[in-house]
């Protein structure tokens, strides 16, 4: 059937039963009904369950992308226990947490997926401290580059003065 149909069958489908949404999401192959099923579903637990049990990556992705607020001990697992790098990947994208990131970093995990870490990690002081830990060649070039990225925090300083005579302001 033609995507647009399937996709106002789902419409309907939406109001009466969210579990079989779930099921079609994780079946469905077409971009644009994957996207309005993912829409229609919304909520975190529904999302994780596609993430879990879907057999296409694309679903997956899709789905990882429509998280609001990610669990990130959720994504942790996701890097760690999906077989396809690209779902491993994309998960090592939306983690944010500094600590989960610099264990990826360290851990057993394909190239491209640390290095993903490594392009979240926003903090200088951890970087520099894996710089220095021996990783392999092409982590430490991301983490150099990394680090090159990152712009120092500057902080404004005002310095209001009054003359002493008139108390007009002087610049």
């Amino acid at each position: 059937a033609l995507p647009e149909a399937r996709i106002c069958a789902i419409t309907r489908l939406s109001r009466a039963d969210r579990a079989l949404l779930v099921r079609l999401a994780c079946s469905e192959q077409d971009p644009k009904v994957l996207q309005s099923l993912v829409d229609l579903l919304g909520d975190a637990p529904s999302l994780q369950q596609v993430l879990r049990e879907a057999s296409s990556v694309r679903a997956k992705i899709i789905a990882l992308g429509a998280l609001a607020d990610p669990d990130q001990s959720f994504l942790f697992d996701i890097v760690g226990n999906d077989k396809d790098l690209s779902v491993c990947e994309a998960a090592a994208y939306r983690i944010t947490d500094a600590t989960i990131l610099a264990r990826i970093i360290r851990g057993d995990y394909h190239t491209a997926v640390r290095t993903a870490a490594i392009e979240q990690v926003d903090d200088k002081q951890l970087l520099t401290q894996l710089a220095g830990e021996g990783l392999p060649g092409p982590l430490r070039k991301a983490i150099e580059h990394r680090l090159g990225g990152l712009l120092p925090v500057y902080q404004s300083l005002t310095i209001e003065l009054t003359c002493p005579y008139c108390s007009q302001p002087v610049f």
